[in-house]
């Protein structure tokens, strides 16, 4: 990612990453705040996980009885996670930035 006022490069390293769940930054060098400009690939990415995500679940739930939903719930958002999380820090990695 590129600050928007000074034109620094910066990683997008895990540890930002995880440190900004709404993907707001400071730029080390000027201290700009800035975050990304999301285009449409990403809520797109965002609504199909979701939309996928949730259609697990429901479908776990309806092939069983109640106790065994939780569980069913835990491993799937054990898998879900990790897959959500590469994938859109490799997304976000890419996007332009905006001064906030």
């Amino acid at each position: 990612m590129e600050c928007p006022n000074c034109k620094t490069e910066i990683e997008l390293s895990w540890e930002r990453y995880a440190k900004s769940p709404l993907s707001r930054f400071v730029c080390p060098e000027c201290a700009t705040r800035f975050k990304f400009k999301r285009p449409f690939i990403w809520y797109a990415w965002f609504l199909a996980w979701t939309v996928a995500y949730f259609a697990m679940v429901f479908l776990a739930a309806s092939d069983s009885g109640m106790e065994s939903i939780w569980l069913k719930y835990v491993i799937i958002t054990i898998i879900m996670a990790p897959i959500y999380i590469v994938i859109d820090r490799k997304l976000e990695s890419g996007f332009e930035t905006r001064e906030i």
